[in-house]
């Protein structure tokens, strides 16, 4: 199972990267938007660049189907873990966090448009790779201690492995289109679920009031909950003559 999820995240980035080398001489159209993450159980996150590239038309397939991409950088404060082995621990608040994250995605999409309004809908997957997360201690030492029903906790812990990554995402875009044609308004939502593996590893120490302190020594496996929704708001240019309508 762990090896079938490597060749998985593998096979995703790199094709993911493939396509977008092809970008300059098949792309149709292109977005501009300003873009917002909220990370289930984790910290509002904003667009680094200041904007993301979404939208990026990769294929065209006729009027109504084609595969687009879209790439962002995000400032992420934090994100929480999911499914740690050996204490059935999910954290409910982040945990991981802050650190950049690039994200590229690539899917299928259904192109819907009459007249100066373009509905597209699309559902395919995403890669990631996080630039130097850490852990929020904080955090982590509360759900720890009502995990174990201590009245306090203090851990010196390192996360690894937390970088790359990958998922399923799918949601859609509504354009309104000016007097030109090839330039539109958009705004937009997409659901992400995705992460990847990790170890916890190092000690923590606590216990209950009025007992003596606990030391303990841990190595835990668990999973980065990269899940949210992504809003958009931002504008589409058609880079090439669109199909008739």
């Amino acid at each position: 199972m762990k090896t079938w999820k490597r060749i998985t995240t593998g096979t995703l980035i790199t094709t993911v990267l493939l396509v977008l080398t092809s970008l300059p001489v098949s792309s149709q159209g292109v977005g501009i938007a300003f873009s917002y993450f909220f990370p289930k159980n984790g910290s509002f996150s904003a667009p680094v660049m200041p904007v993301s590239l979404n939208d990026i038309s990769v294929v065209s397939l006729g009027k109504y189907l084609g595969v687009k991409s879209s790439i962002s950088l995000y400032s992420i404060g934090g994100m929480s873990l999911k499914d740690i082995q050996d204490i059935n621990l999910s954290s409910s608040v982040a945990v991981i966090g802050p650190f950049n994250s690039f994200a590229v995605t690539l899917a299928p999409q259904l192109r819907l448009r009459v007249r100066k309004y373009e509905l597209k809908l699309s559902a395919g997957g995403f890669a990631y790779y996080n630039i130097n997360p850490g852990l929020l201690t904080g955090n982590f030492d509360r759900a720890l201690a009502e995990y174990k029903n201590w009245d306090a906790l203090t851990s010196d812990i390192e996360a690894i492995g937390n970088q790359i990554g990958g998922g399923y995402v799918y949601g859609g875009t509504l354009t309104y289109y000016l007097l030109v044609k090839r330039l539109g308004i958009t705004m937009g939502v997409n659901l992400y679920s995705g992460g990847n593996n990790m170890t916890l590893t190092g000690t923590y120490i606590g216990g209950v009031e009025g007992s003596n302190l606990v030391e303990e020594l841990i190595e835990f496996k668990s999973k980065l909950d990269y899940s949210g929704t992504e809003f958009l708001l931002g504008v589409t240019f058609i880079l090439k003559k669109p199909d008739n309508n």
